[in-house]
């Protein structure tokens, strides 16, 4: 019992944050339940993708192994393997999660958490001060003032929501008790509930980008606005996509008190949930392979730097989203081993454990 307390506690502390999200903010019932199904639906997509990618994985190297098991085969006994620990439910479990996970931080931080207000955004900026000797923008932007390295982070930025998802979603197709996947999906949801949600609410600040829409002085952060439109303007003359953040930025200033529901909707700066799970998504691959790590460690290196250059984050919320983060994980590291499956189910699934899927 206790181990399977240990598999699902991640999906038990979704829900739990669930129902506390809908008794603080009471959304509507049908409101409510079209907005699970348009995460689920939208989730789906990524998890039918990451299944089929880890499906081929599984099935070339098989056959360069010499066993010569077709995509079928490996697909029967996963589902077999799956079945007999416990009853498919490791699988859908990570999906079930980030649904419930995800749908209930949206609605927390588009409804709750602007009743904190952002008074909070002047420390965040004095931090800043303080550790760069003036506003952290101006040396990313000094160090890459072409409009183009502009437009090469804002793609790469607006792609975290991959990583994000992709970690929770190969942990459906990993052994139901492996330490890892235990460790990635329980860090997952901590990481969403205490600096998400509460540390967010202790902490309010909107970032440079909203800084003029909510405090005294609205020519604050005049100066990096004026660059990235003035950016924006060239590269859209020039054919190129154009900066999503602004995009982004205008659309969740829309947002902000509406009344409905929204995908994505709510501002929230302080710590900086984006620089958290590239963060985590790095330990998680530093725990797999060096090499990835090491790869995945750069990216939430840009993600930080992206993050200031673009105005979403002073670069103190990157900072202790960071240390926060990696406190999580270490802590989690003293995560009690799994007891094996028995012998019974065992034996219904040990013929799908050389496929790794």
């Amino acid at each position: 019992m206790r181990n399977w307390r240990l598999d699902h506690a991640p999906l038990m502390l979704a829900g739990a944050y669930m129902i506390a999200v809908v008794a603080l903010c009471r959304p509507q019932l049908p409101a409510l339940l079209q907005f699970l199904a348009g995460y689920a639906l939208s989730l789906f997509s990524v998890w039918a993708m990451v299944g089929l990618c880890v499906l081929l994985g599984a099935t070339i190297r098989a056959q360069r192994g010499g066993s010569g098991t077709s995509a079928s085969a490996i697909a029967r006994r996963f589902i077999a393997r799956s079945w007999a620990a416990d009853r498919g439910l490791s699988v859908l479990s990570p999906l079930l999660t980030v649904v419930l996970l995800l749908c209930s931080y949206n609605i927390y931080k588009a409804f709750y958490l602007p009743t904190a207000g952002f008074w909070f955004e002047g420390y965040a900026d004095a931090a800043d001060r303080l550790l760069f000797g003036g506003d952290a923008w101006r040396l990313t932007h000094a160090a890459l003032p072409s409009p183009w390295a502009t437009q090469a982070i804002d793609m790469a930025y607006h792609g975290w929501f991959l990583p994000m998802v992709v970690g929770v979603a190969l942990c459906s197709f990993a052994p139901p008790q492996a330490r890892l996947r235990q460790r990635y999906l329980l860090a997952y949801v901590l990481l969403w509930i205490v600096q998400g949600s509460i540390l967010a609410y202790l902490m309010p600040a909107a970032g440079p980008c909203f800084y003029g829409a909510f405090q005294a002085d609205p020519s604050r952060f005049a100066a990096l606005t004026s660059l990235l439109d003035g950016q924006n303007r060239f590269l859209l003359a020039q054919g190129a996509p154009g900066l999503y953040a602004l995009v982004y930025q205008n659309a969740l200033l829309s947002l902000h008190h509406a009344p409905e529901m929204a995908m994505g909707a709510g501002i929230s700066a302080m710590p900086s949930m984006h620089n958290a799970m590239a963060v985590l998504f790095a330990c998680a691959a530093w725990a797999c392979d060096r090499r990835l790590g090491v790869a995945a460690a750069l990216y939430a290196l840009l993600i930080w730097i992206g993050s200031v250059h673009l105005g979403w984050h002073y670069a103190a919320d990157g900072i202790v989203a960071a240390a926060l983060t990696l406190a999580t994980w270490t802590a989690l590291a003293r995560l009690p081993a799994s007891r094996p499956l028995s012998t019974s189910k065992r034996s219904g699934a040990m013929a799908a454990q050389p496929a790794a899927i």
